[in-house]
């Protein structure tokens, strides 16, 4: 009887398992591939161990993709696809994109928005363990284009090490050679750490114009998005977008040999000198002022050591211009328009198979996210077909490591692979376009319903392209936008025309081979 009554249990225990996966898996697998028309770009973290319990009720085992990573200990379980990393070595970079030292660090997970220009572009990226709670964590950092194509992977090991204290700072490079202009994105999550709390991260780029966004898995709490520093050795500084309304800021954790926090505008005047008490504690509120001058503004810290907190940057109200999006950079110079802009133009990427010949419309959204009525110029432009965009740019230096590395060499990465039913295999689509004749909004197989639009302050509205799908293969086109009153601000959402079947109407090939940003349909 006790028998029977076991037996039942572990049938009951296996079936709950069962339903949780069947609930569980379709979010998990969301927050990993992403969905083209909704994506903004970082994924958010979701926490693996749920996964890891589920399977081992059911008695199942993972087979080997590499150390999983969150979002996706589901993906590692499920052979994650996708290009390969770079490789990793501990110290300090040498010939790096942007220096030759660690000159900022974060606590948290996130990652950076790049407006980056035709030629090589260069992030060395590093990570360090605080053996905290003596969590072994992977950080994973994945590149896509304007478009939300992965262009290249690499993960950052844990360091082996237990502690106490810090371990060395481990870094690896991303390097891609962009074709064509526009918003690139870095994303970074840690596994078994979805608050990024066991770690510090940053980087370097060659790029000269970027932001950061801090960003965490979720909590059952007012959003917050605290910006931890971890680079007490080196001064530093945090330039973000002041909000028009009253608005406070809290450094707490300040080192004792810190006494003044300033904060000045984009002149380099001097806003506000802020004492930090015995504590180590410094606050000051800031009046409102809609026609706010002279921004971004910057934060000044003798030692980048301590956790900070703005309204408006960290934490928010319903009303403010940017809520719930920590974006700031420690460069006054590489600041740019990215918050006027965002979501300027969705989805980032339409993928459409029919029979030749077939035509019909797909429908892009244009959003005007600045504080002014704005006038947004779209163009077509006609991709190539051409070499991997993700090969190392030329005269660009290997990774060395300075002392033992504790985890082997990756392969090198790879660039995108073509989509399903190309006829052109072992060829990539890359970022490489020419534009449609004076800039008409017509080229080849696509037609787009009108070559500008006119926004008041936060609005939007839809503009329609017109298709063909080809006689054979694929083509593909870009739509880029450019508003009118920030010529250096541009980016695009890219529309591949495929002849043939869709995946989605074949029967299902196992295992699935989920990918970041991608649907499985793709």
């Amino acid at each position: 009887m006790h028998q029977a009554a076991r037996a039942d249990k572990t049938i009951w225990i296996d079936w709950s398992a069962v339903a949780f996966l069947w609930f569980m898996l379709p979010g998990w697998a969301a927050a990993e591939i992403g969905e083209p028309t909704s994506s903004e770009g970082l994924i958010p973290s979701v926490c693996p161990l749920a996964f890891r319990s589920a399977m081992s009720l059911l008695g199942l085992s993972f087979f080997e993709a590499g150390p999983a990573v969150s979002p996706g200990a589901f993906c590692a379980a499920m052979s994650l696809a996708g290009p390969s990393s770079s490789e990793v070595a501990t110290g300090t970079p040498t010939a790096s994109a942007g220096g030759t030292e660690v000159r900022w660090a974060v606590g948290g997970c996130g990652g950076a928005y790049f407006l980056a220009s035709p030629g090589p572009l260069v992030i060395d990226l590093y990570k360090r363990d605080l053996h905290q709670r003596q969590t072994v964590t992977e950080l994973r950092a994945i590149l896509a284009g304007p478009d939300r194509r992965v262009l290249q992977e690499v993960r950052i090991p844990d360091d082996g090490l237990r502690g106490p204290g810090p371990g060395p700072w481990q870094w690896a490079r991303l390097f891609i050679n962009v074709q064509h202009k526009g918003i690139y994105v870095l994303n970074i999550t840690v596994s078994n750490d979805r608050y990024g709390e066991e770690i510090a991260w940053g980087f370097q780029t060659n790029c000269p114009k970027y932001v950061v966004e801090t960003a965490r898995g979720h909590r059952d709490a007012p959003h917050e998005e605290p910006l931890v520093l971890l680079c007490p050795d080196q001064p530093g500084q945090i330039v973000f977008q002041p909000r028009p309304g009253e608005f406070h800021l809290e450094a707490t954790g300040l080192p004792k040999e810190v006494q003044t926090v300033e904060v000045r505008d984009a002149q380099d005047r001097l806003v506000a000198a802020v004492s930090v008490d015995a504590s180590g504690r410094a606050q000051h509120r800031f009046a409102g002022d809609k026609h706010r001058p002279n921004t971004p503004w910057r934060i000044l810290l003798p030692k980048q050591q301590g956790t900070l907190h703005v309204d408006g940057l960290t934490r928010w109200q319903p009303d403010d211009p940017a809520p719930h999006i920590a974006c700031w950079t420690p460069e006054p110079r590489s600041w740019f328009s990215w918050l006027e802009n965002r979501w300027l133009l969705t989805p980032y990427r339409r993928l459409v198979y029919g029979q030749p010949g077939h035509q019909g419309t797909l429908r892009f959204e244009i959003h005007n996210n600045a504080p002014r009525p704005r006038k947004i110029q779209l163009t077509l432009e006609v991709a190539d077909l051409h070499g991997p965009e993700s090969s190392p740019p030329a005269g660009a230096d290997t990774p060395t490591a300075r002392g033992p590395s504790p985890a082997a060499a990756r392969p090198a990465a790879r660039g995108p692979t073509a989509a399903p039913g190309s006829t052109d295999a072992g060829k990539t689509l890359t970022l490489r376009g020419t534009p449609a004749v004076g800039g008409a909004p017509t080229a080849g197989l696509v037609r787009l319903s009108r070559s500008s639009v006119e926004l008041g302050s936060r609005q939007a509205e839809e503009v329609l392209l017109h298709y063909t799908i080809p006689s054979n293969g694929q083509v593909e086109y870009f739509l880029r936008v450019r508003p009118e009153d920030d010529p250096d601000f541009s980016t695009y959402s890219s529309i591949r025309l495929i002849a043939g079947q869709a995946p989605c109407q074949k029967p299902l090939q196992l295992p699935l081979l989920l990918k970041p940003y991608e649907h499985e349909n793709e």
